[in-house]
């Protein structure tokens, strides 16, 4: 909740320096914190809308990379394209829908 309020803060503090698609791109850095924290905090609760949102996130991620090497192929994107697409193999797999299965009632 911590999070949400200082993105919320950030934003009305940051409006009146930005203009045009900048604002697009401090709302999307934003919100994708804003996204990611929840999904981390949430993380504890074991609960499985927190591994499909690790799975959108990692999917919005490869997207991101494919695209980004489409236009400027480098080695960086390369890396970053490698380790959102183990994570997403990661998250599919059936050992992590077990550990992301709430019914052992450990989950807050």
């Amino acid at each position: 909740m911590q999070m949400v309020v200082a993105a919320i803060v950030t934003l009305v503090l940051l409006l009146p320096l930005v203009r045009g698609i900048f604002l697009v791109q401090v709302l999307y850095v934003l919100g994708v914190a804003v996204v990611s924290g929840v999904v981390v905090f949430g993380m504890r609760s074991r609960r499985s809308w927190v591994r499909w949102a690790g799975v959108a996130i990692q999917a919005v991620l490869v997207i991101l990379y494919v695209l980004q090497l489409s236009v400027q192929p480098s080695l960086e994107p390369v890396f970053g394209l490698g380790l959102a697409v183990a994570a997403l193999v990661l998250l599919l797999t059936s050992s992590s829908a077990a550990w992301f299965d709430d019914s052992s009632g450990r989950g807050a």
